[in-house]
């Protein structure tokens, strides 16, 4: 095997692992909540933790998650309005009944960052592992 082709397995290798250490991460420090749901349309969307996958080429390491709520999750949001689409009324149900509105202010959430901490509190590890691999 040539030096050249050994180091790129190796560079290869450390990048899967860093990669897999940072899914763990993100996983671990995903906030899992209680499902509660306000349609039948979000029943079938599976927990955050659930959709956060990684992968490594010879150059690369990603971590990532399709969720499309993962964003509000992460950096939070602000208090804003919410609407119904079209003509169509919010309702939910709770101990008090049913109720419905046509808009209304809701307060926003905090963030709960998993993928930032997942990568920053790692960088050590991330170099020690690449310093393993590279280990003659």
């Amino acid at each position: 095997m040539e030096v050249e082709e050994y180091i790129r397995r190796k560079i290869t290798r450390a990048l899967e692992k860093c990669a897999l250490v940072m899914e763990e991460t993100a996983k671990m420090k995903c906030a899992v909540a209680d499902r509660t749901y306000a349609s039948d349309e979000h029943k079938s969307q599976p927990h955050l933790k659930d959709t956060i996958k990684s992968k490594a080429t010879e150059s690369t390491a990603e971590c990532w998650t399709d969720a499309k709520y993962a964003p509000f999750i992460e950096y939070g949001t602000r208090a804003h309005m919410i609407r119904p689409k079209g003509d169509n009324s919010l309702h939910w149900q709770d101990k008090d009944g049913h109720h419905f509105s046509k808009g209304h202010m809701v307060s926003g959430i905090t963030s709960a960052p998993f993928m930032r901490p997942a990568l920053n509190n790692n960088k050590d590890l991330f170099l020690k592992i690449f310093k393993q691999e590279l280990k003659a």
